[in-house]
Order: C-alpha cells, then structure tokens, then sequence
C-alpha cells in the first residue's frame, strides 16, 4: 500500500501532465525571413560584406561599414524600394567583385528589378550602386502553433506517432519532413487510432481527461498543417517547449 506522501506525489505527478503544457512552434519563425528592404541589407552586410572588408583588409574611410550597404531613403520598412552601396571604399580591382557578390546575396531573398544603377552619392562623395529590389513573401500568414498539454503530447507523439521517450522528454526538436512521414503513415490507420485511445475518468476531484479517435485525428490533422506551413515557408523544424 502506498503511504499517504507517495500518493501526494502521484496524484501531483498526474495532474502536471494534465495542466502543464507543451507549445509546438516552427522554428525561428519570428525572424527567419527578412521582411523590408533594412532587413534585406543587415542579412546582406552579414552574410556577405564584412567578411569581404576583413578578408580584403578594407578599412572604409568615406562611409562607415555599416553604412555601406542600406536601404535608400524612406525605403527602410517597404518591401519594394532601392538598396544603396557606396562602393569608393573599394580599391578598383575588387569593385566589381564586391558588387557581384552583394547581388548575390541579395538574390537570397529578394527578387532583383532590373540592372543595378551606378550614379555619384548626393550624400557622400562616393560612388552608389542601387540595387532595386522586391521581396515575395511565400506566406504572409503568421506561423501557426500548437498548445497541447503535456499527458496529450506523450500521446501523440509516443502511442501514435512512435517517438521515443528520449525524444519526448528532451522536448527540444522535431525534423519537419520526419514529422509529416510519421503523420501520413497513421492518419487514416483505424486500428493505431483506435488502440491509441483513452478513455475519460474521474479520481476523486480530478477530471482525467483522455482522447477519442476523432480528437486524436483532430490534433495530427493540426500538427500536420503546421508541418506543410513549415516546408511551404522553407522551414526544417519544429520546436517544443
């Protein structure tokens, strides 16, 4: 027989898997994608031109580092505008190179208007090369995510889906394509769905909720959602926390 402190700490136990929660989200979704022309050239200067600048042993005297690479004018939070690089800095030979590679680069996640234009800075006794630019955004739609408790977690991810418990209790990463394989290869699996399930209950006070088949299809069909909004948006994982 249990003593009455091994049953407090069971019952506590059972009850931090009902209400403790899990948050399923794709993975760095906030910040991922650049979303304004600033945005743009920051990904450019540091992909790209600081490491060109130090490889080169390029010191700028006429414009700052920073500054060498920036979205023109009130153009900073559009997603269509102009990108300005100031390219006196840059001894003759290597100037060309420098403006390939920074097209380049923006080609990663932009689409390129046209030529570049090279005109004479009004701001800075420099030459100035205007990359005009749009960026296309695959989905506009914020990133969706998912909030199960932690007893309906262990279910999905373990009983259906056959993750491991080191999986599960490490609680960090899911590969998304991983994910998906697993969500098609039982969604439709009567005899997985209905072994899966678990009735609901009650002990003492406590509610012990459990899943249907059909809210088990429910969660895999929003699981799954996320995993193809992941992919579409170029995305390999999603996080747990």
């Amino acid at each position: 027989m249990h003593d009455k402190e091994s049953d407090r700490i069971w019952n506590s136990y059972k009850q931090s898997m009902i209400i403790e929660s899990v948050s399923f989200s794709v993975e760095d979704s906030s910040d991922r994608e650049p979303r304004t022309i600033l945005d743009v050239s920051f990904a450019v200067l540091n992909d790209f031109l600081y490491d060109f600048l130090k490889g080169n042993n390029i010191s700028p005297k006429i414009v700052y580092a920073h500054d060498m690479l920036t979205s023109d004018g009130g153009d900073f939070d559009k997603t269509d505008g102009v990108i300005n690089f100031y390219v006196s800095d840059i001894p003759q030979e290597l100037k060309q190179k420098a403006i390939s590679g920074v097209k380049y680069h923006i080609g990663n996640y932009a689409k390129l208007i046209g030529e570049p234009i090279e005109e004479k800075s009004k701001i800075y006794d420099s030459l100035v090369i205007r990359f005009k630019i749009s960026i296309e955004h695959k989905n506009d739609v914020s990133a969706p995510e998912i909030n199960w408790s932690n007893m309906n977690t262990n279910l999905i991810l373990k009983d259906v889906l056959n993750y491991s418990q080191d999986t599960i209790n490490d609680y960090e990463s899911l590969d998304v394509r991983d994910l998906l394989i697993k969500i098609e290869s039982v969604e439709d699996n009567d005899y997985i769905l209905q072994k899966s399930e678990r009735p609901y209950s009650q002990e003492g006070n406590h509610h012990i909720t459990g899943l249907s088949k059909e809210e088990i299809q429910h969660r895999l069909s929003e699981l799954k959602k996320m995993c193809e909004w992941a992919i579409e948006n170029g995305y390999s994982k999603i996080n747990l926390s």
